[in-house]
């Protein structure tokens, strides 16, 4: 096919010349020509051949695209100026894969040029953020896990009524998302099991046979419970100023 140049205008284009096809000749030939090119971000941009059809940046036409109308055009040889058909290729977006999470969610292309990584509201979901701390998360954390997975039934494990209840770490296992590190205890009974060898408890972590704690002055008495803070006492009645009497001699 036979080839065309197309003078362009400006200061730019001293010694450059556009080129097309003779059968697109007649259709360029309407417009006046001239050289966009510019650095940006570090990339260079063009040389493109542009024209003005009106106001406005909006209304700037390149030639490579009069000529396909493809939203995104890439010249073959590098050279913006070369608007021959056999040099230009449209540029297709990559085909969106799957969620990044993981969850096999396959990806839907978004409105715009951008191509999205996450499913709508997978972001940071999962073992694969960049977040993601597992069994080391946080207490909050954690808890926040177990009620979302692990839906609580409403009755507690110890006094079996049916109340508001919680989780509460069994003694001697580590904070995990493993259900079975936890007992489901309504209000009163989780303050027990914490208060007796828990992170409530101030004395020694041994209990009598009738599961009260032993007094910490080493009388080796039940400590007993008190009804007004809910909670077992650390001594037993008037015991508190023995341990006091003991470390003043």
């Amino acid at each position: 096919m036979t080839l065309k140049t197309i003078p362009l205008g400006g200061k730019k284009a001293v010694g450059r010349a556009a080129q097309v096809d003779d059968a697109d000749h007649e259709l360029v030939g309407q417009y006046s020509w001239h050289i966009y090119e510019r650095e940006r971000e570090g990339r260079r941009e063009g040389p493109y051949a542009v024209t003005s059809i009106g106001r406005g940046p909006s209304r700037v036409l390149y030639m490579h695209k009069l000529l396909t109308g493809w939203p995104q055009t890439r010249h073959v040889d590098g050279n913006g100026l070369n608007n021959q058909r056999s040099n230009l290729q449209p540029i297709r977006p990559a085909e969106p894969g799957l969620c990044a999470c993981g969850c096999g969610q396959r990806l839907k292309r978004d409105t715009g040029r951008r191509i999205p990584t996450w499913a709508k509201g997978h972001y940071g979901k999962g073992a694969r953020s960049a977040k993601w701390k597992g069994d080391d998360a946080s207490y909050g954390a954690i808890h926040a896990y177990l009620r979302k997975h692990f839906p609580k039934a409403g009755i507690c494990e110890e006094c079996g009524q049916a109340k508001r209840t919680d989780y509460a770490l069994i003694k001697g296992r580590e904070y995990s998302r493993n259900r079975e590190d936890y007992r489901e205890l309504c209000e009163r009974c989780h303050i027990r099991y914490d208060d007796i060898g828990g992170s409530r408890w101030r004395g020694t972590a041994t209990a009598s046979a009738a599961g009260e704690p032993i007094c910490a002055c080493g009388c080796g008495e039940p400590a007993g419970w008190n009804a007004h803070t809910s909670r077992w006492r650390r001594f037993a009645q008037g015991h508190h100023t023995k341990e006091a009497q003991r470390g003043n001699s």
